[in-house]
């Protein structure tokens, strides 16, 4: 069999369907390609069908299913599919390669497979969306704390090295609430060890670190407020406090050897549809520009704050010290005087950012030709030449004189486009 895509979604496949596949398929080495979402009788009773991967059981070795499941899998949608934390943990671990200290005590019978299933080469896009995670979709969830959350078993696997394949996971609209966006600020962008009193242990090693593999994060259309998300940006910057630059202006050297490891690969997060506020995402962004200056956090590029409440404050101060390349700021009742205020750091163009996008918002014409008309004005000697590529203004009001303003823009800045209504 040489199959590499396979379209499952809203088949009405249960636990006894789902399992057969597996056993049919999931030593395949050619599947790149795996769409099970909106199956909702997948759950966890696959461990009651198929065993434990935790516990080699005799049923895997007998129906000869080895691990990783999908050794050469790329995509896997399992959206909508009725999962729990259970089932989730079951999907992970028998995605994830057998570690040696896992064979150690195992039978010399079984060495021969040591190699095929310790072996994963590609990195893993798994979609988690829509699946009922988090604290916020329980009965007793006045009674959930950070210490009995259902979602702290997920994110401290996520939280290890086990977890190493997965390049992008996305957890939208999963019933998560505060106490999750804490636990995953703990378990994922925790990567130093710290002393009792917050502050980095100059003795750390590197080999101490815990670090994120994961490369791009989805938790938008969730239920977090700004509590999280100042919890997050504590845990941000709490790190370099007191310790990103010393007496001479240059990183102590213990910042200097721990830093690569801290957000190694995350490269893009969306936030979007989480109601947060001004304030909130003002010190988000002051948290990324901070470890930004003391060489951290240097592949994060793409931000998704869509219908996030995001004021013009934090939304400059993203725009202009935040060294990204994409900025999703739609839906956040941005009005004329706030493009006004957007438009001073846009002089010219921007350096880096190269899709920016403020459709959604509520600026009057006014505000748009303010907007525009700043990219009609020469760049100061010190900003380099414009990276824009893309700015959305749709579902702001336009007219002639936003389209005679585009116009003079493309003249000047023939590569962007502007999206308007």
């Amino acid at each position: 069999i040489n199959i590499k895509t396979l379209d499952l979604s809203y088949k009405g496949i249960g636990s006894t369907g789902l399992a057969a596949l597996l056993w049919a398929l999931g030593n395949q080495t050619s599947l790149r390609w795996i769409d099970l979402s909106r199956n909702d009788g997948i759950n966890h009773e696959l461990e009651a069908l198929l065993g434990s991967w935790n516990q080699r059981t005799e049923i895997n070795f007998h129906c000869q299913l080895s691990r990783p499941l999908f050794p050469d899998l790329q995509y896997l949608n399992l959206s909508e599919c009725g999962l729990d934390v259970s089932s989730c943990l079951w999907w992970l671990t028998a995605l994830h390669p057998w570690e040696d200290r896992e064979y150690k005590d195992h039978n010399e019978v079984h060495k021969e497979n040591y190699y095929h299933e310790k072996r994963r080469d590609s990195k893993l896009i798994l979609k988690l969306n829509g699946n009922n995670l988090g604290s916020d979709g329980f009965q007793n969830e006045a009674t959930i704390d950070y210490q009995t959350s259902p979602f702290k078993k997920l994110t401290e696997f996520f939280g290890t090295k086990s977890c190493h394949y997965v390049d992008e996971i996305q957890f939208s609209n999963c019933n998560l609430n505060d106490v999750d966006l804490k636990l995953i600020s703990d378990c994922w962008f925790t990567a130093i060890p710290s002393s009792p009193s917050n502050k980095i242990d100059p003795q750390a090693t590197i080999g101490d670190a815990q670090i994120s593999h994961t490369r791009v994060l989805d938790l938008s259309q969730n239920s977090f407020t700004s509590d999280g998300l100042v919890y997050l940006s504590d845990q941000l910057s709490r790190h370099v406090m007191d310790h990103d630059i010393n007496c001479d202006g240059n990183k102590p050297l213990y910042m200097t050897q721990l830093s690569s490891l801290l957000f190694e690969n995350l490269q893009k997060l969306n936030l979007g549809g989480n109601r947060f506020s001004d304030e909130s995402c003002g010190q988000f962004a002051s948290a990324i520009c901070r470890l930004k200056r003391v060489g951290c956090f240097n592949q994060f590029r793409e931000l998704d704050m869509s219908r996030t409440n995001c004021g013009v404050h934090a939304a400059v101060k993203l725009i202009d010290e935040c060294r990204l390349t994409n900025l999703n700021l739609f839906g956040n009742s941005l009005d004329a005087g706030n493009f006004a205020q957007i438009a001073q750091v846009l002089v010219g163009g921007h350096p880096i950012l190269e899709t920016l996008d403020l459709g959604g918002n509520i600026s009057s014409e006014t505000g748009v030709v303010a907007l525009l008309q700043s990219f009609l004005t020469p760049p100061p000697p010190e900003k380099e030449k414009n990276a824009l590529q893309l700015l959305v203004v749709v579902g702001n009001k336009s007219g002639p004189t936003v389209e005679s303003m585009v116009g003079k823009v493309q003249k000047i800045h023939p590569y962007l486009d502007i999206a308007r209504d």
